[in-house]
C-alpha cells in the first residue's frame, strides 16, 4: 500500500517550513512528497530554483489555486484543512 504525502501552501514565504518537513520527511525515508504550490505569488527567483530543486530530487510540484485568500474560515472540512 501507498500513501500520498503532500505539503499545501507551498509559496515564497512558507518555504522555510516546507524544506524544514521535507527534510523532517527524508529522514524518516518518506518521498516523493507532491508539493501543492500556489503559482500567482511574487516568486523570486531564488524560490523558484528552490522549487525546481525539489522537481530535481523527485518531488512532484502541483498547482494549489492562483492565490491563497481566505477571508474566513467556514464549515468542519475548512477547519480541518486550515489546521
Amino acid at each position: 500500500m501507498r500513501a500520498v504525502v503532500s505539503i499545501h501552501d507551498v509559496m515564497p514565504e512558507t518555504l522555510a517550513p516546507v524544506r524544514e518537513q521535507l527534510s523532517l520527511l527524508a529522514h524518516h525515508d518518506i518521498a516523493p512528497v507532491t508539493l501543492l504550490v500556489v503559482p500567482g505569488r511574487d516568486w523570486p527567483p531564488d524560490g523558484l530554483a528552490r522549487l525546481r530543486e525539489w522537481r530535481a530530487r523527485g518531488h512532484v510540484l502541483a498547482g494549489h489555486g492562483w492565490h491563497h485568500r481566505a477571508t474566513a474560515v467556514r464549515g468542519c472540512y475548512h477547519r480541518l484543512h486550515a489546521a
